[in-house]
């Protein structure tokens, strides 16, 4: 304890926490590359991933990196820090 779990798996993400949905009730932070705009075909954006980790007891509580669209400042994706409640 803590455990800290990694989750950067190209778009499967929602995948990921559905199906492992006990396994990460045991972590006590997860990290997870986010996206705010589809970079894989049928990826959960950020909103769905949100979701997903709330309904099983995390609490987004930041990120620790965003990459941002060079040409208007938006974000793209960020690894973003849910801890459990």
């Amino acid at each position: 304890k803590p455990v800290l779990v990694k989750i950067d798996v190209q778009g499967f993400e929602a995948s990921v926490i559905r199906g492992g949905k006990k396994i990460l009730r045991e972590a006590d932070i997860i990290l997870i590359e986010n996206s705010f705009v589809t970079l894989y075909e049928g990826q959960a954006l950020f909103g769905e991933v949100h979701d997903l980790l709330t309904s099983i007891g995390f609490s987004y509580r930041g990120r620790s990196e965003t990459h941002y669209n060079q040409k208007n400042g938006e974000p793209i994706y960020e690894d973003s820090v849910f801890i459990k409640d």
